[in-house]
């Protein structure tokens, strides 16, 4: 029998024992982001300097680029950089709404204990 997993005996790869693996965690919408400005911004900032960056080296290279590449560009970075502030996990203190980091009892921001 061939093994991939460095040589222990289990065929998952658990060292400590044989089982199947863990169930990975289910991706976690976080829409309340959607009413932070600072995601809108910085998606908006984002699309922008895409936009700036892509422009500049066509420029340098000598390329003429179409509005619509341009366009699909801009919100297509807006939209990937809005995504990325809705999925996750994260983890918020329950009193200021400040973020933690995961397993923290006390929160730095306000100095208040929770749990979570």
């Amino acid at each position: 029998m061939f093994r991939l997993n460095g040589g222990s005996g289990d065929p998952f790869g658990d060292p400590d024992g044989f089982g199947p693996p863990e169930e990975p965690e289910k991706l976690k919408i976080h829409w309340e982001n959607l009413t932070s400005l600072r995601y809108w911004f910085g998606s908006l900032f984002s699309g922008i300097g895409i936009v700036i960056a892509v422009t500049i080296l066509a420029a340098l290279v000598g390329w003429t680029l179409p509005d619509w590449l341009i366009q699909a560009l801009f919100f297509g970075f807006i939209g990937l950089a809005l995504f990325g502030g809705l999925v996750g996990r994260r983890y918020w203190c329950p009193h200021c709404r400040g973020m933690v980091s995961q397993g923290a009892t006390v929160c730095r921001h306000c100095g208040r204990e929770f749990e979570i």
